[in-house]
């Protein structure tokens, strides 16, 4: 079975014929790895061989929890900064309706940690969470947003070239500097 090398021009046989140009993987959740691998049959070797595995990415989804059809003027306001805010800034999130849908607002009442719950224990909209794993309220949402530690609030890094300081508190680098 002949070798396949990846150069400058894209993929080569070790006989030099071109192959084409490497491709993106299919899906946006699938990320093409190459790693080098030494076979080593017998007593001598051959190096230089180039596989190419397919490896999920993982991609974290920010649920956000309203109420679409609130009677509050002050809750639909909350929802709708929240919302803006991750559209503008392209942040990947989920609304769950929990007006109309009874297994959402289910899971959010459950899933919202008692010490953050209001004295009534019925947690309002708009609710925050990285997967399973709870953010805040929108308190808790406009204070990080105040402070410019919104991706650490989210549980997400910083997109390449954010203004986000690496040696904020909260920060990936949590005050190191290099």
């Amino acid at each position: 079975m002949p070798g396949l090398l990846l150069g400058e021009a894209g993929l080569k046989s070790r006989a030099g014929q071109e192959l084409g140009q490497p491709r993106a993987p299919a899906s946006p959740h699938l990320a093409l790895v190459c790693v080098p691998v030494r076979i080593c049959p017998a007593p001598r070797s051959l190096t230089g061989v180039w596989g190419g595995v397919l490896f999920p990415t993982i991609k974290m989804v920010i649920k956000v929890f309203v109420a679409t059809s609130s009677g509050s003027i002050a809750i639909r306001k909350k929802q709708q900064e929240v919302v803006g805010f991750l559209e503008a800034n392209k942040i990947d999130f989920k609304e769950f309706d929990i007006a109309g849908d009874e297994d959402n607002r289910k899971w959010m009442r459950e899933n919202v940690p008692g010490e953050k719950k209001p004295q009534n224990g019925i947690p309002l909209p708009p609710q925050i969470f990285n997967e399973e794993q709870y953010c805040g309220d929108f308190d808790s949402f406009f204070s990080a947003k105040e402070e410019n530690i919104i991706y650490s609030f989210l549980g997400l890094a910083p997109p390449p070239g954010s203004k986000v300081s690496l040696d904020t508190p909260l920060g990936p680098n949590t005050g190191h500097k290099n």
